[in-house]
């Protein structure tokens, strides 16, 4: 079915009849905003709202029975909390594996400190946490803790998977991800009908090849579109955002300082309280080492550190 009418008849986590929108839709896909405000002005503040859908063909009538059944759970409240940081190697050179920790120790690790709580492995003017085989399960731990809500990774990737060099047990796929973070948005699960987020992120940097390519961020509870802080405010979510790349992305091994100073100044700007774009775009013109062209922002593009 592509042209289409619809009613979706809405009730609350009590089982209580809200209201019913209606529409009509060219392609076969329903889409709705609601700000939670009932029929009669009352702001709802359910966590769980059911929807029972009746859809015909344009111009027919709607059949007596719901064609199908959608579930919404609102998200657990949440604060803002530390940030999880990790590398990976990018090949089998020594030389430039010392020199990527000391990168990232110098161009993250060094600015956060006493801005946030870090993960383990992260010792200022010392070394960053690597991803290897041998710590994948201690990154996923933390990046599971309710206290870390912020991530920034370096290494390879893809639109689907993160990991370090000829190291397989490293790699972490967007559905692993996922299941750790218990984040489901957009799909549907065999023992699951809702669509929800039970971890979600404030700030996500995947710094690799191709991580904006695909819906990674999703696995993040971070909605693959780009959108604003107004729009979250009018969901009633707290705003949250994703960089990633949707290109293959090099690392100059004889500029790794140059680029740690670039990614210095990224994260000098957000804890300045610049929007992600500012801090994005003043790294793209950063004169000795550019942020890569192909950078994407997925969710609120004016998100701050302090915004609602």
């Amino acid at each position: 079915m592509q042209q289409a009418d619809y009613e979706i008849d809405m009730y609350g986590e009590a089982d209580d009849y809200i209201g019913t929108f209606g529409g009509s839709t060219s392609d076969g896909t329903i889409s709705f905003l609601w700000d939670l405000t009932d029929p009669i002005g009352n702001q709802r503040t359910d966590m769980k709202f059911t929807g029972q859908f009746f859809v015909a063909a344009a111009g027919q009538p709607l059949p007596a029975t719901p064609s199908g059944t959608r579930t919404w759970n609102g998200e657990p409240p949440w604060n803002d909390g530390g940030f999880v940081v990790a590398w990976a190697a990018l090949n089998g050179n020594q030389t430039l594996t010392s020199k990527l920790d000391q990168m990232v120790t110098d161009g993250v690790v060094n600015v956060l400190d006493g801005s946030y709580t870090m993960n383990s492995g992260n010792t200022p003017h010392a070394n960053a946490f690597r991803l290897t085989g041998d710590t994948r399960d201690a990154l996923l731990g933390d990046l599971r803790n309710p206290s870390f809500r912020n991530f920034y990774y370096f290494g390879h990737g893809l639109a689907t998977a993160i990991g370090a060099w000829a190291d397989a047990r490293s790699v972490i796929a967007d559905t692993q991800m996922r299941t750790n973070l218990g984040n489901y948005l957009g799909i549907l699960i065999p023992s699951q009908t809702n669509l929800v987020s039970n971890h979600p992120f404030r700030l996500v940097w995947l710094d690799g090849c191709e991580t904006g390519k695909g819906k990674y961020c999703e696995a993040f509870g971070i909605h693959q579109t780009v959108t604003d802080i107004g729009v979250y405010q009018l969901l009633q979510m707290k705003s949250r955002a994703f960089l990633g790349f949707k290109t293959t992305t090099t690392t100059n091994p004889q500029q790794t300082g140059f680029r740690a100073d670039m990614m210095a100044t990224f994260f000098n700007d957000w804890l300045s309280l610049k929007t992600l774009y500012s801090c994005v775009t003043n790294a793209r013109a950063n004169t000795f080492y550019p942020l890569e062209s192909s950078w994407v922002i997925y969710g609120a593009t004016n998100l701050t550190r302090t915004a609602p």
